[in-house]
């Protein structure tokens, strides 16, 4: 019966021990909170500012754009393909060309490549 008992002791001294150790970390998170929020809110600021630079942009240089809600980006088709819809084993090529509104090049298909590839 001692033994349980010292047992017993050991488990309840762990206990308090281990539990006097922890942190309040409750002003740290509330603090990380509260900056992700601004950086949240700063963001979309910016984002207000970016998509209607980029509408105008498309409305003054009557550019035929496509939205994609679900990327979030717009898109033009130069050129569309044939009426053939693509399956598993098809080979898929593609050409690009990325643009700021400023008509800076960030990225396209190399010439040197036939085109993109998947």
């Amino acid at each position: 019966m001692k033994k349980y008992f010292s047992y017993l002791y050991i488990a309840l001294f762990t206990v308090i021990a281990l539990s006097s150790c922890t942190d309040d970390n409750t002003d740290e998170y509330d603090d990380y909170i509260e900056n992700l929020e601004a950086y949240q809110q700063k963001v979309y600021e910016q984002y207000k500012i970016d998509s209607t630079l980029i509408v105008n942009y498309i409305t003054e240089n009557d550019t035929a754009a496509v939205y994609n809600e679900e990327y979030g980006f717009f898109y033009t088709i130069v050129e569309e393909g044939s009426d053939d819809h693509p399956d598993i084993n098809s080979y898929i090529v593609f050409k690009y060309k990325g643009t700021l509104l400023d008509v800076t090049v960030f990225d396209e298909t190399i010439e040197d490549e036939t085109a993109k590839s998947m």
